[in-house]
């Protein structure tokens, strides 16, 4: 589910103007523009502002996913006028007021996989005792990780980046209200045939798979399955597989040597 993304790196700072702003459409410029987490280590409650949208309250420990590039900031007051953050930006001290923790990836906007659009531009995950605890130590062990200069730190960031991507969709998910018969890749996930289905495709892009040996993969009849997997992922299961085995291949020839035949 996330092929052709690229871990695009993570801080933690603290920066002590009262707002500081972060672009993501520097990244776009340069032809990838992908979801960002900002992951605040927050010790009071400030704003976040995100290209024109409504300012979003933040406490200690909540974390912002802007899954569509947006840039954002952080500012003591929605009206104090951002400036850019300071890069490399400085260590976190032990009684700073703000410590943010922010990551990002690099998406090639061609193939970004439609679930990014089902999710809200804004994602906003609270810090609640007793959820997302796997979030919440991922969370952790990236902070411990950034905060300090360890034997194999610049190998473990682009691990538990991931980790904290595949946490936060994770987290979106169950969050949601359960609709079996909706639209969106929750829904589809949801559904135990469909999400069965999907699987097979992402396991074996290659085989020849028909509507018919999908349907039989997962007990449904070839019509029952084909509107099931449309109303969930809003497009013909081979149009999915179509799509799916592009991405694939982009991804391959991006990342590897192989050749075109």
């Amino acid at each position: 589910m996330t092929a052709g993304a690229h871990g695009g790196g993570a801080v933690a700072s603290q920066d002590p103007p009262r707002a500081t702003g972060l672009r993501g459409d520097l990244e776009r410029k340069g032809g990838y523009g992908g979801p960002g987490t900002a992951g605040p280590l927050v010790r009071i409650e400030c704003p976040a502002l995100v290209d024109g949208r409504a300012p979003v309250a933040v406490g200690p420990g909540d974390v912002i996913f802007t899954p569509r590039g947006d840039g954002y900031g952080m500012a003591d007051d929605p009206a104090t006028p951002l400036v850019e953050a300071a890069h490399p930006p400085r260590r976190p001290a032990e009684d700073g007021d703000v410590v943010t923790l922010c990551g990002g990836y690099r998406l090639d906007p061609d193939r970004t996989h439609p679930l990014l659009r089902d999710i809200p531009a804004v994602l906003q995950l609270p810090a609640q005792v007793g959820r997302h605890d796997d979030l919440r130590t991922t969370l952790d062990a990236l902070g411990r990780e950034l905060g300090s200069s360890r034997p194999g730190g610049a190998a473990l960031v682009p691990l538990l980046l991931d980790m904290l991507l595949l946490h936060v969709l994770r987290a979106w998910f169950e969050d949601r209200p359960r609709d079996p018969g909706g639209a969106g890749w929750a829904a589809a996930l949801a559904d135990p045939p469909i999400s069965s289905a999907l699987h097979a495709i992402h396991q074996d892009p290659a085989h020849a798979w028909t509507v018919q040996s999908l349907a039989d993969q997962v007990g449904l009849s070839r019509a029952a399955f084909a509107r099931r997997f449309t109303a969930a992922t809003r497009q013909p299961p081979l149009a999915y597989l179509t799509w799916w085995r592009l991405t694939a291949a982009a991804s391959i020839l991006r990342e590897t040597d192989a050749p075109l035949e």
